[in-house]
């Protein structure tokens, strides 16, 4: 192999424990086949989680990556990951975050932050280039997000100083509790590292943040290739229409969800939210303040909006968004389409450090049982859970990040979990794959889409394999007749995962990736350029191997840690169940024939499992030693 002359540059590893931090090479014998970010994360917990880890227990790890690619002129290539062993699913969970944060790590000198062990009380790291503090953390326990990142910041001395932190979600093991990153501008995005509990995990750790500041630069094996790469890259961008539309309306696409009947209202038992026309982009753009961005991206798919004045949220400012996924959660789980309410409900999940996905799903499920008689007002302290009461939505948030009541413990579980404590049938409407609640698409409405959010490694995820030819028409090598169509759907779904799985070893941002042409042979020589290594622009196929490497590999760790084939399995309401309104009228999800296709084109036996032939193929059969 040849040796790679820039892009990567080390490992550090921290012990909460023993208050140790020791910066080590990079394996480099992983490089070609996991080439960075989630490769390489996936890779480094194969060999450091040891089988049957309790989540929440000090053993478990925490990886906080970045690709070869951050903090240089590449376009959309800084964005940070935390790796991680879910307490959701008990399996494989990478969870991914915007904003500055991931370039300052490697501003710092870092490629990734291997956290293990637990502190004794509450810490936080503070790393500033090759110097590491372990500093207390006690009056920052109990701070919302915002006020964290700021105090950091006075801590710190220095306000060049990013941090990535939990809020009470966090500290208190909420089940879908995420990570925070900070802004220092206003045209800055923030970020969030929400999905399957990995704010708990830090939580679990006594680990309140981790506050880093950097000054070095990035080594590049040739700065002049790389240089032309980039510019390349950014003439894509200039020209295609698509990005120029990101960048104007960001992700607020709920019109487009609820015309194709796919926007899951009352807890996915209907697919278009009454009077959603009030949550369209175009509302939601008069309401705009500024645009922000990422770390060297050009597209500013930042909404920074207030809510209308007047109203009973008026004048809430966010910093970002509200997106997509967070107005869906916010106003089709409860069946609210007020809009200064999504404002409100993005601004409490970002302070309490909730996902805002899983938040809404939960809200959905609970307000479900009590329209079902299962739970009743003695249940809730005291709160009507009727569709679009707004007020107890928000007060239920608040009851959930800290715990507080029967219902909020309870809920504070997750929908599978949640379900199991209650009982009275309550798991027919607990939606969720491997304890992961369902984003906002309805897997009746796109068969690929759907057998994505069944199939994913990490739980249900829309940006695990984001189906495109299906959902927006982009063109694919796989003919694909139209979205209700089961034909080529296995096919289809493998080839979106993947794609993904390759774009993520940058870490490069999917929203872009939806538009680039040739991407990858753009991927190939930023990499080349950047790291010096051959294989990486010798095959134009290489890196789509690579993304499948990544995919199985991630797949043996679940399997390792217990997950099965049942596991892929849908909710029953999806098979039974047929979409009553909107343009996927009586559309089902035809498990029996889409699984079977998926596992056969993905080289895996009938439950799910890869075969020792393709193990062998991708260079992966070292997991069957084990």
């Amino acid at each position: 192999m040849a040796i790679a002359r820039g892009g990567y540059s080390k490992v550090l590893r921290i012990n909460l424990t023993n208050k140790t931090a020791k910066p080590e090479p990079i394996r480099e014998e992983w490089l070609v086949d996991f080439v960075g970010g989630r490769g390489l994360g996936v890779r480094y917990l194969w060999d450091e989680i040891k089988p049957g880890t309790e989540p929440l227990g000090p053993e478990n790890k925490i990886i906080f990556g970045v690709g070869p690619l951050a903090a240089t002129l590449a376009q959309s290539m800084s964005r940070w990951m935390i790796m991680t062993k879910s307490p959701a699913s008990g399996g494989y969970m990478r969870s991914i975050g915007g904003g500055m944060v991931g370039a300052e790590l490697r501003f710092a000198g870092y490629d990734m932050v291997i956290v293990e062990g637990r502190a004794d009380k509450p810490t936080y790291v503070y790393i500033n280039n090759d110097r590491v503090e372990f500093r207390d953390a006690s009056h920052l326990w109990g701070m919302e997000t915002e006020k964290t990142h700021e105090q950091l910041r006075a801590d710190c001395h220095d306000k060049r100083t990013r941090s990535i932190v939990i809020g009470p979600s966090g500290e208190n093991l909420v089940m879908f509790a995420g990570i925070s990153a900070d802004r220092l501008k206003d045209s800055e995005h923030g970020g969030f590292a929400a999905r399957g509990g990995v704010g708990a995990v830090m939580g679990s750790k006594n680990l309140k943040a981790i506050a880093v500041r950097g000054d070095g630069k990035v080594p590049i094996a040739y700065p002049d290739l790389y240089k032309k790469a980039v510019q390349r890259m950014i003439g894509d961008y200039k020209n295609n229409p698509l990005i120029e539309n990101f960048g104007k309306e960001g992700t607020q696409i709920a019109e487009f969800t609820n015309v194709l009947g796919m926007f899951p209202t009352r807890n996915f038992q209907k697919g278009v939210l009454p009077d959603w026309e009030r949550l369209g982009s175009s509302e939601y753009t008069k309401l705009r303040k500024r645009k922000s961005h990422c770390y060297s991206c050009s597209v500013s798919c930042g909404n920074v909006g207030q809510s209308p004045d007047g109203g009973e949220y008026g004048g809430i400012l966010r910093m970002k968004g509200p997106e997509y996924e967070t107005i869906w959660a916010a106003a089709g789980s409860i069946d609210h389409s007020d809009i200064s309410y999504t404002y409100a409900y993005d601004q409490a999940c970002d302070a309490l450090g909730l996902d805002t996905i899983s938040t809404g799903a939960v809200l959905g499920f609970a307000y479900e049982l009590y329209d079902r008689g299962i739970l009743k007002k003695s249940d809730t302290d005291g709160l009507e859970l009727t569709w679009g009461n707004h007020r107890a939505a928000l007060e239920l948030i608040r009851k959930i990040a800290h715990r507080e009541g029967r219902l909020g413990e309870v809920l504070a579980l997750g929908v599978k979990k949640a379900a199991q404590v209650i009982g009275k049938g309550s798991d027919c409407y607990a939606i969720h794959s491997k304890g992961v609640e369902f984003p906002g698409y309805d897997p009746r409405g796109a068969k690929a889409h759907g057998l994505n959010l069944s199939t994913a490694n990490t739980g249900a995820n829309h940006n695990y394999g984001y189906c495109l030819p299906e959902m927006l028409g982009v063109p694919s090598p796989i003919p694909i007749k139209d979205r209700f169509s089961t034909e080529n759907k296995g096919a289809l779904c493998k080839l979106s995962q993947d794609c993904v799985a390759m774009y993520e070893v940058g870490i490069y941002c999917s929203l872009p990736g939806i538009a680039v042409p040739d991407l990858l042979n753009m991927m190939g020589e930023h990499l080349y350029a950047a790291t010096g290594i051959e294989a990486f622009r010798e095959d134009p196929l290489f890196l789509m191997k690579a993304g499948e490497r990544i995919y199985n590999l991630e797949r043996m760790f679940n399997l390792r840690e217990g997950l099965t084939g049942h596991d892929d399995l849908m909710p029953k309401r999806f098979l039974n169940e047929p979409l009553p309104d909107g343009a996927a009228k009586g559309q089902i999800f035809e498990e029996n024939e889409l699984l079977p296709q998926y596992y056969a084109v993905r080289g895996w036996d009938s439950n799910g499992v890869p075969t020792q032939e393709k193990l062998a193929e991708l260079n992966l059969s070292f997991t069957l030693r084990e």
